[in-house]
């Protein structure tokens, strides 16, 4: 299988791939009436008005702003993996994506930026498929992405801010790798 060499497009990669779970789940949750809008709904409602949250322009617009924040998403996990390895990559991509629930959830509504939810079981399901989202998302980024983009291969740090290796100490030498 070929391997992803770079962090951004494999962070990218990962994020959308992995948010198509979350996504099945709400919708299928907002059928049953569990929840009273979906994440494109919700996106979408930081830009215009809830009576307008189903024209065509509003969907279009929700749909971009929640595949941005899976890609983003998808990105920060792909950093944090290569910075500290693939081991426990399903508890690293959870926690990732519960950082992003708390300023999801939290922040933007407290702030007045999305709309609250009208049904109390919103947040808690919400909570639910970011933690599906995580526990997909940090094992298929530690999946997609090559070896050389984690510490674990070499024994050295990667910097994805020099583009070459950091001595950690362990085996006292520094590798280049090219930047990628």
């Amino acid at each position: 299988m070929v391997k992803i060499k770079d962090r951004i497009v494999l962070g990218i990669a990962s994020g959308l791939l992995c948010s198509i779970p979350g996504r099945l789940f709400n919708k299928m949750q907002r059928i049953l009436g569990l929840t009273d809008l979906t994440y494109e709904q919700q996106a979408a409602s930081i830009f215009v008005h809830r009576n307008q949250l189903d024209t065509a322009p509003s969907k279009i617009v929700g749909y971009v702003t929640n595949q941005f924040l899976a890609a983003s998403l998808g990105v920060v996990t792909a950093y944090l993996l290569s910075a500290t390895g693939r081991d426990s990559a399903l508890v690293k991509g959870v926690g990732v994506s519960l950082t992003y629930w708390m300023l999801l959830e939290g922040l933007t509504r407290r702030l007045g930026l999305a709309l609250p939810s009208r049904r109390a079981t919103s947040p808690f399901l919400s909570l639910l498929n970011h933690v599906i989202f995580g526990a997909f998302c940090g094992p298929v980024t530690a999946m997609l992405g090559d070896d050389r983009l984690f510490p674990e291969a070499s024994g050295q740090i990667p910097s994805p801010f020099q583009g070459g290796y950091i001595d950690n100490g362990l085996e006292g030498k520094r590798e280049p790798v090219p930047v990628i």
